[in-house]
Order: structure tokens, then sequence, then C-alpha cells
């Protein structure tokens, strides 16, 4: 296969891939949103990832 088909063939599936990846985190988020305005969840989902920055911030500092 010529060069120039590899890289067309190539940065077809890389945009096809990004654009999936995309539309994925772009529903996935307007599911979470509706979700997360009643408060109470809101506080549990920012506690649960606050304490994993702090979990990996101490997996930092032990080496």
């Amino acid at each position: 296969m010529p060069p120039l088909a590899q890289l067309s063939q190539l940065a077809a599936s890389f945009t096809a891939i990004g654009f999936i990846g995309i539309l994925t985190n772009a529903v996935a988020a307007h599911a979470l949103r509706r979700w997360l305005q009643q408060p109470s969840r809101a506080r549990l989902c920012n506690r649960l990832f606050g304490g994993a920055l702090v979990g990996m911030g101490a997996s930092m500092l032990q080496g």
C-alpha cells in the first residue's frame, strides 16, 4: 500500500476514534450534570475526588 494511502487511512481512523471519544464524554457529562444537580450528590462526589487526589499525593510522597 502506498505511503499516502496509509497516512490517509491512519488520519481517518484517528479522527473517527477521537470523535467517538469526545462524543462519549459529552453524553456522560450530560448524564452526570442531571445526577449532580442534587447538592448531597455533588458533595459526595467532591469528597470522593478530593480523597482520591489526597491519596495520589500521599503515594507520590512515598516515592
